[in-house]
């Protein structure tokens, strides 16, 4: 019983494992891929395609995954590994509408390679290797294929010589969209005059034709043929009559094709005369190198017998761009078709010998003109192209711009009533300078955009009206441009300004721009950059709240230059290539107020190339680099130069902040530290002082903040002054002190002959002396160090010297022996306590009253 339960237990788990090994092997043959790691297709609903769709790109396949969804509409097997397509590959897929099989190594097409795909309008197999013949291109193979619109087999063909397999097209009816490549000397058959609905037809970009013949697309002139595209050909020559049984053709495009040269392409417009067409579009449509100077100035002339036929033509869009055109005679062109029709001239990136007011008056004509580019740049490229081609490029100086205002009436020019655009970027003239009156515009209500960079413009002082709706106005790249401050008020509604490239004088915005910009109230884009620029009026965009982007890269400023509090609209800002080294605290606050997440309004600066410090003072500035929601390039990193002068980035700086921080806030915190020891120590040793002279400090203190201690007076004395003397002044003490203190001045002395009784103590006298007078004074002769008694009152007189008496000591010395004064005296007297008599000194010398005064004058 035991055995029957087990077995059946035994047999699923044998099952299983089986399964669960096979699986991978199973899932591995389904993809039917190559040997290579195959990654499943991604299945999505497409709302573009209308369906079901299966990306399988880049999953090194070499055949069709069998496990797709049969419903898909769309499916991308590019960017793998097909050389074949195989029979019936797609027959499973009967909904399907978009096959792109681009970038493989295709190199055969099955007959049935397309069975099954009824409802398939376009296929796209360009950039392969699929030679255009019968062992490549199966005799039906697109046969099925009655449902196809646009077919993409360009980028293919790798030989010169050869023709295209027969019937292959034929079944192709219903394409209106075709893109093949061409051999040298290429016949559309007679297959190609059954694809009745074709539309579109490009040849290239492997387009090796020499030559197209007026019966080149004879095998078109009964399809609705609109656009024709001749990409990368190589063309010799055309005939005039080539594109004449185009009937239909409304868009003639000839990309990058050498060496037909431009004066070729424009008579090769001789068959669509008297035609209506939208576009004419002739993009670096070169002559060949090999030709001589003088041929190659003669390719690249239009002149009014070449012009004649566009100008019989109806064309809405003429581009002429990069074909080193040096002449076009615009004038022979006045009063044709094509001035009644032309709505849209780009003749951008050539090389124009010069313009003058015939041209302009010539275009003035063009009656539907809304777009005008003349210039020698695109806009993407202002910045370089045009800057060489207008100084140096064909020798040709731009002429001088120099608008200044005369007394005469104003002069009125009638714009095409439709013009919304001009460039004339680095164009060359022979306007020379002019004194103009003022301008008005009339029918100038639709100019949007004017671009004068790069023509050497040099003074604008005039007054213009009429372009009231201008936009966008580009004075860019004029050096030292002097504009009127009140000119820009003719374009109140202005919203992008180009004032770069060195256009305004030095300290130009200083003195004028406020008021430049005063009332340019929808301003929104603003570019100064490379104006070498180091101070802007911190209020010059008061009147600009919407302003949104500015641009100042390129200038020399050292500190932020604008009031972001006049800024609040602010969403980009340029400063790069400046001389900033840091952004302070109140700079960094206000950028920081400028981002409002909550409405997902987000401010972008750019620093790069300005050389920052990385030293203590900008720590907080690099924090604030890598913690801002400001939106910075390059994420915040940028060269400086730390504290030892070394060159690093803020990035490193930021990494190791912690040690940088420790590095910087170290030294300080240990000089605060050693302040903090020596703080200590010298209160330790006030402690010490304190305890033990305690009496002392108290009775210090007490004296000096007034305490009630009673100070000795004059008169608690019973002498004015302690006279000491040697045996040599006794005479000078006697008779002239005496009588000139004494007696005249009423000055109490102490003479120790007269005071000191006979048979006192000489010691105990001297003693007495100096304790019951209110001074001292010491009269020095020679000899002074060789009177014992004389030498004894000194150290007695010194020793009762006090904080309180320091004045307490006089000196009364023989002018001929001031070198006598003792050195404990000099030790402890001020100078003022000096007095110097001679032999001459009389009653009524000075020294008499100076001496009283000393003795009495002092009391506290």
């Amino acid at each position: 019983m035991a055995a029957s339960v087990s077995t059946p237990r035994a047999g699923i788990t044998l099952l299983q494992v089986m399964t669960l090994s096979l699986l991978p092997l199973i899932c591995l043959m389904d993809t039917r891929g190559s040997a290579s790691t195959v990654v499943p297709c991604n299945i999505y609903n497409s709302s573009q395609h209308g369906g079901l769709s299966a990306d399988c790109t880049h999953r090194n396949l070499t055949r069709v995954p069998s496990n797709l969804p049969s419903d898909i509409v769309f499916l991308d097997i590019s960017d793998n590994e097909f050389e074949v397509l195989e029979n019936f590959a797609f027959k499973r897929f009967s909904k399907l509408k978009h096959l792109i099989a681009a970038r493989n190594q295709l190199k055969l097409l099955e007959v049935k390679t397309f069975h099954g795909c009824v409802s398939l309008q376009t296929l796209d197999m360009e950039f392969n290797q699929l030679d255009y013949n019968n062992l490549t291109f199966q005799t039906g193979v697109f046969e099925r294929l009655t449902n196809l619109i646009t077919l993409h087999i360009e980028g293919n063909l790798n030989t010169d010589m050869g023709s295209y397999p027969d019937d292959l097209f034929k079944p192709l009816r219903n394409v209106e969209n075709l893109y093949i490549d061409t051999f040298h000397n290429t016949v559309f058959d007679k297959q190609f005059s059954f694809l009745q609905h074709l539309r579109v037809l490009q040849l290239g970009p492997n387009c090796n034709t020499l030559q197209l013949f007026n019966n080149t697309f004879e095998a078109f002139k009964n399809s609705k043929l609109e656009s024709l595209y001749l990409y990368g050909c190589s063309f010799k020559d055309i005939e005039l009559d080539t594109f004449k049984p185009l009937i239909f053709l409304r868009h003639l495009i000839m990309r990058f094709t050498r060496p037909l040269g431009i004066r070729k392409a424009f008579l090769s417009l001789h068959g669509l005369q008297h035609r209506s067409m939208e576009t004419i579009h002739f993009h670096t449509v070169l002559p060949s190198l090999s030709i001589s100077a003088e041929e190659k100035l003669q390719a690249t002339k239009l002149d009014s017998q070449v012009l004649q036929y566009l100008g019989n033509i109806c064309v809405k869009q003429l581009i002429v761009v990069d074909c080193e055109v040096f002449l076009m005679d615009v004038p022979s062109l006045m009063a044709t078709t094509f001035s009644k029709c032309i709505e849209h001239i780009d003749v951008q990136r050539n090389r124009f010998q010069a313009y003058d007011q015939t041209y302009v008056a010539t275009v003035l004509t063009f009656v539907h003109l809304r777009y005008l580019d003349i210039s020698f740049s695109s806009n993407d490229k202002r910045l370089s192209f045009c800057e060489d081609t207008t100084k140096s490029r064909f020798g040709v100086s731009s002429g001088r711009f120099n608008f200044k205002r005369s007394s005469s009436l104003p002069v009125i020019i009638y714009l095409p009533r439709n013009l919304s655009l001009v460039n004339i970027c680095g164009i060359s003239t022979n306007l020379g300078h002019m004194i103009t009156p003022d301008v008005k515009f009339v029918n100038g209500e639709e100019v949007n955009v004017i671009n004068m960079s790069f023509v050497g413009l040099t003074d604008v002082s005039i007054e213009i009206s009429g372009l009231e709706n201008l936009h966008t106005l580009d004075f860019s790249h004029n050096s030292d441009l002097n504009i009127e401050p009140s000119f820009l008020d003719a374009f109140p509604n202005i919203r992008t300004l180009y004032l770069g490239g060195r256009s305004l004088k030095d300290n130009y915005l200083m003195e004028h721009g406020k008021r430049l910009f005063q009332h340019l109230e929808r301003l929104s884009v603003l570019d100064m950059s490379h104006n070498d620029l180091n101070i802007l009026p911190r209020d010059i965009l008061k009147s600009n709240s919407q302003i949104k982007v500015i641009n100042l890269a390129g200038n020399k400023f050292q500190t932020f230059p604008i009031d972001t509090k006049s800024t609040p609209s602010l969403s980009t800002l340029d400063l790069s290539d400046n001389s900033l080294s840091e952004l302070d605290a109140a700079t960094t606050a206000a950028l920081d107020k400028l981002v409002d997440r909550d409405s997902k309004k987000g401010l972008s600066l750019m620093l790069e190339n300005n050389l920052m410090f990385c030293g203590c003072s900008s720590q907080r500035f690099i924090l604030w680099l890598f913690e801002t929601p400001v939106q910075l390039d390059n994420g915040g990193n940028y060269k400086c130069i730390s504290e030892n002068g070394s060159v690093t980035t803020t990035r490193d700086i930021y990494n190791r902040f912690e040690q940088e921080w420790r590095s910087c806030v170290g030294p300080f915190w240990l000089f605060l530290a050693i302040i903090g020891l020596i703080m200590q120590a010298t209160t330790i040793l006030c402690i010490i002082l304190v305890i033990k002279f305690k009496s002392r400090i108290i009775c210090f203190f007490l004296r000096i903040f007034g305490a009630p201690l009673r100070l000795p007076h004059c008169r608690d004395f019973p002498y004015d002054a302690f006279i000491c003397y040697t045996q040599s002044a006794e005479q000078f003490v006697w008779y002239d002190m005496v009588r000139n203190l004494e007696e005249e001045r009423n000055l109490r002395l102490y003479l120790r002959d007269r005071e000191i009784l006979p048979g006192d103590e000489m010691v105990d006298g001297i003693m007495q002396g100096i304790m019951e007078s209110w001074k001292t004074v010491f009269v020095l002769t020679q000899n002074v160090d060789e009177d014992q008694w004389m030498t004894f009152a000194v150290k007695a007189g010194v020793y009762n010297i006090t904080d309180l008496r320091t004045d307490r000591v006089l000196v009364l010395v023989h002018s001929e022996y001031d070198q006598q004064i003792p050195d404990p005296i000099l030790r402890v007297i001020d100078e003022d306590c000096i007095f110097r008599y001679s032999p001459q000194t009389t009653d009524r010398d000075p020294v008499w009253n100076d001496l009283h005064n000393a003795i009495i004058g002092h009391e506290y």
